[in-house]
């Protein structure tokens, strides 16, 4: 084999790595989108149990496997983080309308990494 095609192949070569490392890069983003999405409908359900159980008490989770003891109120509002840290306060409805809205947002997200790979193979 000549320098000229032995450089040839490294090229290719190298190339393939790339592409394989973008792949890569690509598939972990769909990944974190699906477990963002799965986060998001888990919410919506607990919103949906928190509908149904109105002037009753909940477990708070505070982080690192620590709980709060916390009551419902009689309106049901909670806080929603409707993007770049802002936080605004929502009826349960409104907070999932927010929550699909953030969803639709994740799933075009998806569909572009999926439309990214196709051009890549």
């Amino acid at each position: 084999m000549s320098e000229n095609e032995e450089q040839k192949f490294d090229m290719e070569a190298l190339q393939q790595q790339i592409i394989q490392q973008q792949l890569m890069e690509i598939e972990n983003q769909i990944i974190q989108i699906q477990n963002k999405k799965i986060e998001f409908e888990m919410i919506k359900n607990s919103l949906d149990e928190m509908k149904n159980k109105k002037d009753s008490q909940i477990l708070v989770p505070l982080g690192s496997g620590v709980l709060a003891r916390a009551k419902i109120d009689e309106d049901q509002k909670v806080l929603v983080n409707v993007g770049m840290g802002i936080v605004v306060e929502k009826n349960i409805d409104d907070a999932k309308k927010i929550i699909d809205s953030q969803m639709k947002e994740l799933e075009r997200a998806e569909d572009m990494l999926q439309d990214e790979i196709q051009k890549m193979i």
